[in-house]
Parts: structure tokens; sequence; C-alpha cells
């Protein structure tokens, strides 16, 4: 199965996942708890990302501080990630 490899513009996170896990969470409408059981889907990968650099992606895609808070910005990392993948999933193949 392929896998793609997301990062972020300045190369602070990636994320490797396959099509079928970005397609679980970057469909139509409210995706955040699909988000999460990615996150403990990926767990070992994503368990050694510093929050700052995740808070700072995260910032880059519009979110401001108030919106941030450490127990759900994985899932939006992982979302954002999903997307683009599905959206564009040559520019992400390993």
């Amino acid at each position: 199965m392929a896998r793609y490899v997301w990062s972020d513009g300045m190369g602070r996170v990636s994320l490797t996942m396959t099509m079928t896990q970005a397609r679980s969470c970057s469909g139509p409408g409210q995706q955040i708890d699909n988000a999460r059981a990615l996150v403990l889907e990926l767990g070992l990968q994503i368990s050694e990302m510093d929050e700052t650099k995740i808070r700072a992606v995260l910032r880059e895609y519009g979110f401001d501080e108030e919106s941030l808070n450490d127990s759900d910005n994985l899932a939006r990392l992982i979302w954002i990630a999903a997307c683009d993948i599905k959206e564009a999933p040559a520019r992400f193949t390993v």
C-alpha cells in the first residue's frame, strides 16, 4: 500500500500515512473525531512531535491562540495533512 509523507512548508513537522488513513478524516463536514482516531493510529510517529512547532504550523493555517489547545492540536495537524494528501497525492508520494 502506498504511503504519503506530508510536511509543513518549513519542514518542522512531518507525517506519514496511507491514502485510506488520509480519506478517513478529510471528507466533507466535521472531521475532528475521525482525526482524533487517527492520532491514536499514528501514535508512535507523533508522540515525539514538538508542541511548539505544531502550534506554529497551526497558526500559519489560520488558527488563533484562543482556538489552540494541546488536546486537539495533533488532530488538527492530521486533518490538514490528510486533506493535503487527498487533494494532491502525487506531491506527497514517497
